[in-house]
């Protein structure tokens, strides 16, 4: 793959693929790709914007965190602030902020809300009102908890634990609509892991981004 952004948040909300990167303290900049997955992949003609993640007033600034969305347009950030900022005495506190949409993220129009504690190498998706999170040991994924609800997953409640490895800490997962892959013009086919009972595919392009569609029932 041409894009190196692998340890960034990358995301599709729906309509457009997206990658948040950090520019400075609380700013940052949220790349927007459009409806096609081959201009995320190759970090081509991305439409950039510059926001801002105003923290709750007990926070300092800090690492940027975790950025994923749901199947119906929402955004989320998991991150980890510091209290007292960078000193000797400085801690960590562990949040997960919600926006409803794009336009929510631009205008730092989120909610903020108390969270467990995650590592900077787990991933998080969701799909169809489920959470998911990757357990992460060292450089590899070693397997996939599903919670049933974000205030389950902020509260570290899974209800499922699917064990074994997809794929590497750096990786990044997606929930993508098989039609909105847009995946005409790679090179080679996608190919693609199902999870055990997990109900899920589980593609990995390149070994680098992670991409996981929900199959539908059949009627």
């Amino acid at each position: 793959m041409a894009n190196p952004n692998y340890g960034k948040s990358a995301f599709f909300d729906g309509t457009n693929y997206y990658w948040v990167d950090h520019k400075h303290f609380d700013s940052f900049y949220l790349h927007d790709y459009g409806s096609d997955l081959n201009d995320l992949i190759n970090d081509s003609g991305a439409d950039t914007h510059i926001f801002h993640r105003t923290s709750p007033s007990d926070d300092g600034t800090g690492w940027s965190g975790t950025w994923f969305a749901d199947s119906e347009g929402g955004i989320y950030n998991y991150f980890h602030p510091y209290i007292n900022g960078f000193t000797d005495h400085a801690t960590y506190v562990y949040r997960m902020r919600r926006y409803a949409t794009i336009a929510d993220v631009l205008s730092d129009n989120g909610t903020t809300y108390d969270s467990g504690y995650y590592t900077q190498g787990d991933r998080f998706f969701a799909v169809n009102g489920k959470y998911y999170r990757t357990n992460t040991d060292g450089d590899n994924v070693t397997g996939i908890d599903e919670y049933n609800s974000f205030d389950d997953l902020r509260n570290g409640n899974f209800s499922v634990r699917y064990n074994g490895g997809a794929g590497a800490s750096h990786d990044l997962f997606m929930v993508v609509p098989r039609a909105a892959l847009g995946l005409t013009g790679l090179p080679s086919p996608v190919p693609e892991i199902d999870p055990a009972g997990m109900g899920s595919i589980l593609a990995l392009l390149g070994g680098g981004l992670g991409l996981l569609e929900r199959r539908r029932k059949r009627a």
